[in-house]
């Protein structure tokens, strides 16, 4: 499947600089604190436990599909909490009258770097 091995190349030669954020794995590699700073990361599946290979030595693209379903099953509460968040947001903004003051979003939205 053409898409699987666009995202694996994505992953694996530029870190997922232009993938969804859960696959973005550029931060993760130049921070490696972040799994222990960051609660979001801590039950994350980490791109150095998979032997992915490298642009030069070769990309072991079962390996890369792996992690890739390993992230999207991490992710999926995740995504689906941004998803609640920004449609109830999206709801107090409808309802608002603007003589009140505005409605505030729910955290979630600003935990993943949406806002």
């Amino acid at each position: 499947m053409p898409g699987q091995a666009e995202l694996a190349i994505s992953i694996v030669r530029y870190a997922g600089r232009c993938a969804p954020w859960y696959l973005n794995i550029e931060n993760e590699l130049g921070w490696p604190e972040i799994y222990e700073e960051e609660p979001l990361y801590q039950d994350c599946p980490r791109p150095q436990d998979y032997d992915m290979g490298t642009y030069w030595t070769g990309e072991k693209y079962t390996e890369i599909l792996r992690f890739i379903m390993d992230r999207l099953s991490w992710a999926e509460e995740k995504v689906k909490k941004i998803a609640q968040a920004a449609t109830c947001y999206l709801e107090a903004v409808e309802a608002w009258d603007l003589k009140e003051e505005p409605p505030i979003p729910d955290r979630a939205i600003y935990m993943y770097g949406l806002c």
